[in-house]
């Protein structure tokens, strides 16, 4: 109440704040010294130091978990998971959808899969807990997305969806943020069901879902695609030194696992030493993952096309009705 908050009338409910905490198992009750005191104390769990860590709102941390347990979590697909972090309510920015984009998303929308998407209007609107406008805004950001890891190219994809390189930028920084706070929910979640040890969230861990969850938030941090992607699953290359082996002519996993360590000498900052160790983890996690691994498995998005009559303008029609 002292708070310079409270002074300008700007104090969140914090008895509904409390409450989310609660019901997201950010806090858990916590059992008094002083017997004789009444009022319940609780305590942080690691999900609350999580939600703390990534800067999360209470309101994220519950809508993410709803979100994983909807489906299941070995299905979903990249847009999917996009679809979650987008749609968290922490993700800036949302872009916006015009009229006359629908056709144009509807379009994209087929060349996707995804399982949150499946279904009616209604069964989409229910699992992200949105609709309307906003739904569509959450649909184009995510797919803004997307095309970012398949391009790379903050102009062209800019171009493409009718929106701003910066905000692009802004977006993966945002969503990279939110993927890694995301992957710690899911740790908790499989926690909490007897897992004490998910490999797939492990640094070292070898699972498919892993592999594939550590793969798009390098694609989104900077811009790469699945193929490019799977160069990131040996230890000690990330983002950056992926884009360097790709300008050198190594675009995946299987090209550096048939790599020459002399070849590296001409790349600057790579001794041979750290190439022959590159080049041997290649070889042998080549047998068990390639960026065909990476390859989205889930059910097509079938929208069908407007079938406008020839002659007539889509925007001023959709005002007309």
């Amino acid at each position: 109440s002292l708070s310079l908050a409270s002074y300008q009338d700007k104090l969140a409910n914090l008895p509904a704040v409390i409450e989310t905490m609660i019901q997201s198992e950010m806090l858990i009750p916590a059992c008094s010294d002083n017997k004789k005191k009444k009022e319940q104390k609780y305590k942080v769990t690691r999900l609350g130091r999580v939600a703390c860590r990534h800067h999360l709102a209470p309101d994220t941390v519950l809508y993410m978990k709803n979100a994983v347990l909807s489906e299941n979590i070995d299905s979903f697909t990249f847009l999917d998971f996009l679809l979650i972090t987008v749609g968290s309510g922490d993700c800036d920015p949302l872009l916006p959808v015009d009229f006359e984009e629908l056709d144009f998303l509807s379009i994209q929308l087929n060349k996707e899969r995804s399982v949150f998407l499946k279904g009616t209007n209604i069964d989409v609107a229910k699992r992200l807990d949105r609709n309307g406008k906003q739904l569509l805004s959450i649909i184009k950001t995510a797919l803004v997305a997307r095309e970012w890891t398949r391009v790379g190219d903050l102009e062209e994809v800019a171009k493409i969806f009718n929106c701003y390189p910066f905000e692009i930028i802004k977006l993966s920084e945002n969503l990279a943020r939110l993927l890694t706070a995301l992957s710690a929910i899911c740790e908790d979640l499989e926690k909490a069901k007897g897992n004490k040890d998910p490999g797939f969230l492990k640094n070292k861990g070898t699972s498919s879902f892993f592999a594939k969850y550590r793969a798009l938030i390098q694609m989104i941090a900077y811009g790469l695609d699945e193929k490019a992607a799977s160069l990131t699953l040996i230890p000690g290359i990330g983002g950056k030194l992926t884009q360097k082996l790709i300008n050198f002519g190594i675009e995946d996993i299987e090209d550096l696992a048939l790599a020459e360590p002399e070849c590296f000498s001409a790349i600057k900052g790579i001794s041979k030493k750290r190439a022959i160790e590159w080049i041997e983890n290649a070889e042998s996690l080549a047998k068990q993952f390639t960026a065909s691994c990476f390859k989205d498995n889930g059910p097509d998005i079938l929208i069908k096309p407007p079938g406008w009559p020839a002659g007539i303008d889509p925007y001023r029609l959709r005002r007309a009705l």
